[in-house]
């Protein structure tokens, strides 16, 4: 039976225990994954080892690898990747379009024309730590979709046309 046969609250309640079921599986991946990477690198170690370090951690060798090195990097990789996802999520629901991403609507190539000014213009005056605040959104890549909004805007083209360009133009 497909969604279309059933009735609109089967239908709902089909997606969400889909979405549930969906949910639950990346989830149990994300813990697996990150057990694992606890285990793996250049001093592997057995999972009941870091399992008992994770549980009573005393000076060791093992308890510094897991505590101060495996750890924070597994918690950062975590956070940054559910950082990466909030804002393609933004980036999507602002443009209106499912396919939008950076390289797609030409953020990515603004960036780049933004880094590459400034290391030919003035990585000899300013240090090259200042490359990410040129690069800020501002400056960069941030600027290009705005403009085009405005250009569309003034010659009274629809927006639905300006989502098009976006998500099919290759820059």
């Amino acid at each position: 039976m497909t969604l279309a046969a059933l009735s609109p609250s089967d239908a709902s309640n089909a997606l969400g225990t889909r979405f549930r079921l969906t949910l639950l599986l990346l989830s149990v991946g994300l813990v697996l994954s990150a057990a694992l990477s606890l285990c793996l690198g250049s001093f592997p170690t057995p999972p009941l080892q870091v399992g008992h370090s994770l549980i009573n951690p005393a000076d060791s060798e093992l308890t510094f690898i897991i505590w101060q090195l495996r750890l924070p990097r597994i918690v950062l990789a975590i956070l940054v990747g559910a950082a990466l996802a909030m804002a393609g999520a933004i980036l999507q629901s602002i443009v209106r379009n499912p396919l939008a991403s950076p390289d797609v609507i030409g953020i990515t190539s603004g960036a780049a024309l933004a880094a590459v000014l400034f290391i030919a213009l003035l990585s000899s005056h300013v240090s090259i730590g200042w490359l990410p605040v040129a690069q800020g959104r501002p400056t960069g890549g941030a600027r290009r979709p705005p403009v085009h909004l405005a250009v569309h805007r003034r010659r009274r083209l629809p927006e639905d046309r300006l989502r098009v360009h976006y998500a099919w133009r290759r820059p």
